[in-house]
């Protein structure tokens, strides 16, 4: 949990002080990368016993709402475009590698960063551009999207799952 912590606190630190960082989505990486190392046989799929085990999806979408709400508390606009977007991220994330659907594959990894970080950079541009006083360049802001996912996309190759799966 410690690890978590200061992971998440590494992670603002430096998308927040760098200026090389502000070109990737650094929050959307923790995430995956939380949902790939908390992944377990027994938290994710069918348990011995036949029913299917729903923690990992739990602990990915709750992972990722509080990276959403951090993100949003300290960007000072409206909360709860990333903690939707974030949350919404973790779920998909620990259902798709949970081996029910996909086991993680660097090509799979790399894919399935690029479109999560779409997905997110979207969903937070589409809930803030009706809600938020602020004038939005949306072409700007899509260009700006594509480009943290195509930079972010090769992390999914890096980072990969426990190997005590």
């Amino acid at each position: 949990m410690i690890r978590w912590i200061a992971l998440t606190f590494l992670t603002f630190a430096i998308q927040t002080q760098l200026p090389l960082a502000r070109s990737l989505d650094l929050s959307i990486v923790l995430v995956y990368f939380f949902c790939l190392r908390t992944i377990t046989r027994q938290s994710a799929g069918w348990t011995a016993e036949g029913q299917f085990s729903g923690m990992a999806e739990f602990r990915g979408m709750a992972f990722g709402a509080l990276i959403g709400f951090l993100e949003d508390s300290l960007s000072g606009h409206l909360i709860g475009p990333a903690v939707l977007s974030k949350g919404m991220s973790g779920l998909l994330i620990s259902i798709l590698f949970s081996d029910v659907l996909f086991r993680w594959t660097p090509l799979f990894g790399c894919i399935i960063l690029f479109a999560i970080t779409l997905m997110d950079g979207l969903i937070v541009m589409a809930i803030r551009l009706p809600l938020d006083s602020m004038s939005i360049d949306v072409a700007g802001a899509v260009q700006a999207i594509l480009i943290r996912a195509v930079v972010n996309s090769p992390l999914g190759i890096i980072m990969r799952p426990r190997e005590d799966r």
